[in-house]
């Protein structure tokens, strides 16, 4: 049903009715837990759907922090945390993951290249500045797997490019850890303001508050 946007419109009209909380159902197993249907509609890079869903009440706040989620570093030293829902991580990782996307939809849409998934979730009121378990918002995803095009649409959506993540990383200084040098320059650049210049001689500033 979540590759036929007729069919779950339909359905989920009917049913939502009496069973209103089932659109936001997730995966509650250890490997996809938190998973739900906004997730996939948007890993199957199926904007339609993702309206249906959006229109339906579909949790666009949705945490997928399963295992086949998660860094590839720091998979073995997960663990339990019975005073919230999600899993407690190990500070440092190089944040290398198959299928490591930040786990918030919006976040998603933005590793997958999906704009228009990206812009319908956030027109819903979906904050890019949420920060995942470790600390990563959609900019510093867009850094880890160094999408300039997709970085640019981010920041000129809103997002915000000054908030660290759990190892005290924004996205510029992150971008130098992992050495995406194009990327670095380019953060750099859109940030600086002239403070003075005189004649072919200029001080530049960067904010990044």
């Amino acid at each position: 049903m979540i590759n036929d946007v007729y069919l779950a419109d339909e359905y989920y009209g009917e049913s939502g009715v009496i069973y209103p909380y089932m659109i936001n159902d997730v995966y509650l197993a250890d490997e996809y837990y938190g998973e739900n249907a906004l997730h996939i509609a948007i890993v199957n890079e199926d904007p339609a759907m993702v309206k249906v869903l959006l229109d339906y009440g579909a949790n666009y706040h949705e945490r997928c922090i399963g295992n086949f989620f998660c860094t590839e570093d720091q998979k073995p030293y997960k663990q339990d945390n019975y005073n919230h829902e999600w899993y407690d991580l190990p500070v440092k990782s190089n944040y290398y993951g198959y299928v490591y996307w930040g786990e918030y939809p919006l976040s998603f849409a933005a590793c997958l290249d999906q704009e228009e998934c990206y812009r319908l979730i956030l027109a819903r009121g979906a904050n890019p500045d949420n920060q995942d378990t470790n600390g990563n918002t959609v900019t510093h995803m867009m850094v880890i797997y160094d999408k300039m095009e997709m970085f640019d649409m981010c920041f000129e959506a809103g997002a915000t490019i000054s908030l660290p993540n759990r190892q005290n990383l924004i996205p510029m200084t992150l971008a130098c850890v992992l050495a995406r040098r194009d990327l670095f320059f380019h953060i750099l650049n859109i940030t600086r303001e002239i403070y003075w210049q005189i004649g072919g001689w200029c001080s530049l500033i960067n904010h990044y508050t």
